[in-house]
């Protein structure tokens, strides 16, 4: 019967592929986009070409401002989702996604770290959906680029060196100068294209230009003398005539990265019939006959004129629901459809190896190796103790009753979530094998961020002395580390100071996103940098000196909520601290009691060893015979499910790759054999919270997009339209962790299939019984180091520190080149530490939405913080806080609201203003 059903698998596979060979040969442009039919873009003469030299026009669309619409404002308004590109890519059809970084307005100054990777990201995002990332530093409020200047630096270094190896990328270094010359403009040119030159040699670079990007002799007469740069040229359809861009077409090469048929604010009426003008203008239908690539404004829920989608779209996920902006936008991208020239682009499939051990490490003797993991022990070489945190003690609700705790998860289990058991708290443990392969260990956090807790987190770290206390490590310069995961997900290095924030435990602590990926790689933090920052929500008036004299501990932490919830799986490596204070040296170098394998009792202080035994365990060889594992761990027989037992139910058929080698294991037995077809797993278990890990190989497909396939466990996403050659090369293995929990006594995990069948190579479920530990008395004379960590280490976002923004726009545009125009998005707050603190926030939205994020924290045993808000649309809030500040103090909150709203031509104001009096 298996040589029956592995017959026709080989057939059914044979028809398979002459398949595809015909649709290779006679649909070239099979799944084409935008980046594989045109490859590294560059500049000739007047036009944008191809890697082949053919003309092209690029058509998409511009976000709003990351601060308000992008990947990291999922809680609020998130339209720049992994879905919603999917919308814009398969379903509107766009080439380009134009990215806003505004400088000011809350904007890259205020978190310059958590900007770059929210911009990496949605690059990355872009290149999986094959189209091009335009990344835009949104001057607009600061009007003169040089005003921000350090910032354009790191920023513009930091984007080169990220993508420089990435051919969709596109970068215009300043988005509308107003209030300045064009000379002006250059120095600022100056200085940053030699810098993205010097790392990133080939690409298009466009440049804003003076009164709003709209162009002027000035810059005709004067242009820069790089290769492949663009100008800018930016029309609002119902304020500006053609004249504008038809006056310089024939001149310099155009891109026309912001666009809409409204007035110059962004809002006000409409002129299409001028739209459309213009759009023909830039189809081609020109004196220069050269076609100009667009973005239009703005793929957001804004409520002025131009937001192209309607009020609520983007938490819903509700991508086609487009106000009249929306349908215009996306009707001039399909119609015409793109007519990219003939361009074969020769394409490189990386296939990385996650076991491949890193290079030896020399360390400076300036620096400091914190901890190596090579032991395998829990301990630093500063003699203090690894620990892992999670929200299991924040709640929502005024009362801590509706939400008692968060529920996000880490393994090892957090001092909090042991004692939510009842049980003792156990230590951190090492895992192998670490960066240096074989032998070697690293620190390792797995998990699941939730949204019980609004601001839900897990993470792990070691404090700078035992017990904890502030360190000054002023001196040094950075910390570097090697990390891994999964998958690429950012993270966040936390340099925790709370002494420098007068105690507080839960404040916007200075820090560095970083992201890891499927391989060994070292991040290096400079403390120096403009990207080790604050995040921008709390006191910021704490300085980074202030902040390095008193740290307490240094923290891997998860960054964000976009997916929540979502499984992490983190390792660091090689800790180093650069430039270490001696005092440290000192205590590295007298060396620490190392732990002992057989646990003393004193009953005063009772320890424990960590006792992973999991109440469950299954291991299957899926589509195989049974197999022992080199580590003597058994993995049973595949088998058909039947009701109180567990196996596959489904699938086309089982496949047997024995003697084929599998890159990226020691074990290539559990990846030779495979169930196929995109069957199901069932597995009666206990109801409780499970690891699943999922191994995978492709062992029968060569090239990419052959298969791709998605996987849930519990209704959790495992997998998401994955395609194991493009992620890790075929005949190569990929493991996926989640966790899961089950209510209903059966763990499911479900397949389905994009192209071809999705396949299982090995199943293995284990879930952890509470730790069976009998601690026995064992007299000594000597001396045992004991830990039980006694606090709470959680970093929590709370939302009794609001920075609120002032975002005003005043616009005047003529339909003359010398027209002017602000808008002037800026962020004002004044704080007044003793009496009065005010913040005043005008913005222009009309949604009406309620949220109520209730959280509440305690910082010391007699002190409760309690935070309510209720928002409603566009509101005026007004808020009144007393507190006491005695040992017993109490701070409440409480808000009221009313809402006003005055229409006028051009603004729309509305005026939250808080005021919270403090009384010592």
């Amino acid at each position: 019967m298996a040589e029956m059903i592995l017959s026709r698998k080989i057939k059914s596979r044979a028809v398979a592929l002459i398949v595809c060979i015909f649709i290779l040969l006679f649909s070239s442009v099979l799944h084409a986009t935008p980046l594989s039919q045109n490859g590294q873009l560059r500049v000739s003469g007047l036009q944008l070409v191809n890697e082949c030299g053919g003309p092209v026009q690029l058509r998409g669309v511009s976000s709003h401002g990351l601060q308000w619409y992008g990947l990291a404002s999922c809680m609020d308004y998130c339209c720049i989702s992994a879905s919603a590109l999917d919308h814009l890519a398969y379903n509107v059809g766009i080439d380009v996604f134009r990215i806003a970084v505004y400088v000011e307005s809350d904007g890259y100054k205020s978190n310059p770290s958590g900007f770059t990777s929210q911009v990496n990201n949605i690059v990355q995002m872009c290149e999986e959906r094959g189209i091009y990332a335009l990344i835009d530093w949104h001057i607009l409020a600061d009007g003169n680029p040089n005003t921000n200047i350090e910032y354009a630096r790191t920023f513009w270094e930091s984007m080169a060196t990220a993508h420089k190896d990435r051919r969709n990328v596109i970068y215009e270094i300043c988005n509308e100068p107003n209030g300045v010359s064009w000379g002006q403009v250059v120095t600022y040119a100056n200085d940053i294209i030699p810098r993205i030159r010097a790392i990133d040699p080939d690409a298009v670079i466009v440049v804003g230009t003076p009164n709003w990007s709209q162009l002027g002799w000035d810059v005709v007469n004067n242009p820069l003398s790089y290769s492949n740069i663009m100008y800018a040229f930016h029309f609002y359809a119902a304020t500006h005539g053609t004249n504008m861009l038809t006056d310089y077409i024939t001149h310099i090469p155009i891109f026309v990265s912001e666009w809409a048929a409204t007035e110059a604010t962004g809002g006000g009426g409409t002129n299409y019939t001028r739209a459309d003008e213009y759009i023909n203008i830039m189809g081609g239908n020109n004196a220069a006959g050269v076609t100009l690539s667009w973005a239009a404004w703005s793929w957001s829920e804004a409520p002025e004129t131009s937001g192209m989608l309607n009020v609520g779209a983007c938490d819903s996920g509700q991508w086609s629901s487009y106000k009249q902006a929306g349908t215009y936008v996306t009707g001039k991208v399909q119609n015409p459809p793109d007519n990219f020239s003939a361009c074969v682009i020769a394409t490189n499939t990386p296939t990385p190896d996650p076991l491949t051990p890193g290079p030896t490490q020399t360390i400076n003797p300036a620096d400091l190796l914190l901890d190596s993991m090579t032991d395998g022990d829990y301990i630093t070489n500063i003699c203090t103790f690894w620990y892992t945190y999670d929200d299991s003690n924040d709640c929502n609700d005024k009362n801590c009753t509706i939400n008692p705790n968060g529920n996000s998860q880490v393994v090892p289990w957090s001092k909090d979530h042991w004692e939510d058991l009842g049980l003792p708290v156990q230590t951190f443990y090492m895992q192998a094998p670490g960066r240096a392969g074989a032998g070697d260990y690293a620190a390792r956090m797995t998990g699941v961020v939730t949204t019980t807790f609004l601001y839900g987190f897990a993470g792990m770290g070691f404090p700078l002395t035992e017990p904890e206390g502030p360190v000054n490590i002023s001196t040094a310069t950075g910390i570097s580390f090697w990390c891994k995961s999964n998958e690429t997900r950012d993270f966040r290095l936390k340099i925790n100071s709370p002494q420098a924030f007068g105690g507080a435990l839960d404040e916007d602590m200075y820090g560095y996103v970083f992201t890891a990926t499927s391989s060994w790689q070292q991040v290096t933090v400079d403390f120096s940098s403009l990207l080790f920052s604050q995040e921008g929500w709390g006191d910021t008036s704490v300085t980074k000196t202030q902040a390095l004299s008193a740290v307490d501990t240094i923290q891997w932490q998860t960054e964000g909520q976009t997916g929540a919830p979502y499984n992490f799986d983190l390792w660091v490596d090689d800790v180093i601290l650069m430039n270490a204070p001696q005092a440290l040296k000192n205590i590295a170098a007298a060396g620490c009691v190392p732990p002992t394998n057989t646990p003393t009792w004193d009953p005063a202080v009772p320890t424990y060893t960590h006792t992973p035994t999991p109440a469950y365990e299954m291991r299957v060889n899926c589509g195989g015979p049974q197999y022992t594992d080199g580590e003597g761990k058994v993995w049973y027989a595949d088998q058909a499910y039947a009701a109180g037992s567990w196996g596959y139910d489904g699938g086309g058929g089982v496949a047997d790759n024995t003697g084929v080698p599998v890159s990226g294991t020691t074990d290539d037995t559990l990846y030779q054999t495979e169930r196929w077809g995109s069957p199901s797993y069932r597995f009666t278990v206990p109801n409780g919270t499970y690891q699943v890990t999922l191994r995978f190989a492709e062992m029968y497909f060569t090239s990419a997009n052959q298969r791709r396939f998605s996987v849930t466990a519990e209704g959790t996403a495992a997998v998401s339209n994955l395609d194991l050659v493009a992620t890790v090369g075929a005949r190569a293995a990929y493991d996926v962790t989640v966790i899961v929990t089950v209510s209903d006594g059966r763990l499911d995990i479900t397949s389905s299939a994009a192209v071809d069948g999705a396949l299982f190579n090995a199943i293995q479920i284990t879930a952890y019984s509470a730790p069976v530990n009998t601690p026995t008395a064992a007299p000594s004379n000597t001396s045992t180091r004991t830990v039980t960590r006694t606090a709470t280490r959680t970093s929590t976002r709370t939302a009794t520190r609001t920075v609120t923004r002032t975002v005003t726009r005043t616009a005047t545009r003529t339909a003359t080149p010398t027209a002017t125009q602000t808008r002037t998005p800026a962020s004002s707050s004044t704080h007044t530490p003793v009496n009065t603190a005010t913040f005043t926030r005008t913005a222009t939205r009309t949604a009406t939405r309620t949220n109520t994020p209730l959280p509440t924290e305690t910082n010391t045993p007699a002190a409760t913080l309690t935070f309510t808000r209720t928002a409603t649309g566009t509101f005026t809030p007004s808020f009144t806080a007393t507190s006491t500040n005695t040992p017993a103090s109490t701070f409440t909150a409480t808000p009221t609201g009313t809402a006003t709203i005055t229409p006028s031509d051009d603004t729309a104001t509305v005026t939250p203003s808080i005021t919270a009096t403090f009384t010592a």
